[in-house]
């Protein structure tokens, strides 16, 4: 997922975890299973995510997450 909407991230770990390298700073992204929501016979997989930026401005960091939204709504991550 990380790749395909960042593709200068760098991969900390196989572990739910990446840095990626926005403007001067970064963010510290991190990820967890959750258990699936059941819809009927239908089972949704969940992730809890946390974003964490490190010496970027309010501006970049709006910019990247309106990025990383797109990337990843409707199965498009």
């Amino acid at each position: 997922m990380v790749g395909l909407v960042c593709p200068d991230a760098r991969l900390v770990s196989m572990q739910g975890r990446a840095w990626i390298p926005v403007g001067a700073g970064g963010l510290s992204l991190r990820w967890r299973d959750l258990p699936p929501v059941a819809l009927g016979a239908v089972r949704l997989p969940r992730l809890r995510v946390r974003f964490r930026f490190r010496a970027v401005p309010a501006d970049r960091r709006t910019s990247f997450m309106q990025d990383f939204d797109r990337g990843t709504r409707r199965g498009g991550g």
